[in-house]
């Protein structure tokens, strides 16, 4: 386990879950997933059960009648709240849900490259895995990888920062093969672009334009408010909720991956190429959407005060 400046306490089984929860004097749980271990802890009724999840989202995952279970929800902004509200039968998004942005994204993180500033156009490419079940095929790597790391690298201005799901290949042999593919495509390249699988976060700050697929990625890059391109899944029986994010932003189809540059460089103009309805302009209206005010540290104030409302909860 790494170290932390915080109190870290291991409770195994649940005679001592029970001892340590009396003990302590718990009043708010956080959770940040959707496991079962999760109902061992949510037996106790004293505190107050708080899902933050990992990641703003629109997959299936994110509407998942297991939200129910708890007190509270934390969501990124009034997107999160109609989704869970339209979604979930009884669940009243209003009293149940807290707005809290994205707060990671106040924080800086180390790992970046030291790459000059002049150097190129930054260009991260974030493929998920390929899902243990077609309802979440939303990888990318098979249908469009190739050729979108093709059509960058043809790009003389372009340098690319590729990171593969943690996942990737573990279900599909086809995905496995891609990533090996497209890892040696960027070692010909020399030390012009990078193969990440290290820290996540510093791409946030680091990369110009992003390219991934229906992700959390997605939605941590949406609230930079830089370019972002997502791929269509090539699957077609992924589930594909109502989502603001897929409808207005275009989403890369397989036989489009080449055209990949050209997308990325239209996102400060309309969709039709003038600048009348400008695609930043689009993307700004979504990030107040999904995460409302992203300014330097709004997120952050407004999840601490959240967790201060629930500690006061009677």
């Amino acid at each position: 386990m790494r170290s932390s400046s915080l109190p870290v306490a291991f409770a195994r089984g649940s005679a001592a879950l029970e001892e340590l929860v009396h003990s302590r004097d718990v009043r708010v749980v956080l959770y940040l997933n959707q496991v079962e271990p999760n109902f061992r802890m949510l037996r106790f009724a004293a505190p107050v059960h708080v899902q933050i999840g990992h990641g703003e989202s629109d997959k299936g995952s994110s509407v998942t009648n297991q939200h129910k279970a708890y007190d509270l929800v934390f969501v990124g902004g009034d997107a999160g709240r109609e989704r869970l509200s339209e979604a979930l039968r009884g669940f009243d998004g209003e009293s149940r849900t807290r707005s809290v942005g994205r707060p990671q994204l106040d924080h800086s993180y180390p790992g970046a490259p030291n790459w000059h500033r002049d150097s190129g156009w930054r260009v991260l490419y974030a493929p998920t895995w390929e899902g243990d079940r077609p309802s979440i095929a939303y990888g990318s790597l098979v249908s469009h990888g190739q050729s979108i790391i093709a059509a960058l690298m043809a790009d003389d201005g372009a340098r690319i920062v590729y990171r593969p799901h943690p996942r990737t290949g573990q279900a599909s042999a086809a995905h496995a093969i891609a990533d090996r593919k497209i890892r040696g495509m960027l070692r010909e390249a020399g030390d012009r672009h990078l193969v990440d699988l290290g820290s996540y976060g510093w791409q946030w700050d680091f990369a110009d334009s992003c390219v991934t697929d229906i992700s959390a990625v997605a939605y941590d890059w949406l609230a930079t408010g830089k370019p972002l391109v997502v791929t269509e899944p090539a699957e077609p029986r992924t589930f594909r909720p109502p989502s603001a994010l897929l409808d207005r932003l275009p989403l890369l189809r397989a036989d489009q991956a080449r055209q990949v540059v050209q997308l990325l460089r239209r996102m400060g103009q309309g969709p039709d190429g003038s600048d009348q309805v400008s695609a930043r302009t689009e993307l700004a209206w979504l990030v107040h959407h999904y995460f409302g005010d992203t300014e330097s540290a709004a997120s952050t104030l407004r999840f601490e005060a959240a967790i201060k409302q629930a500690r006061a909860r009677p």
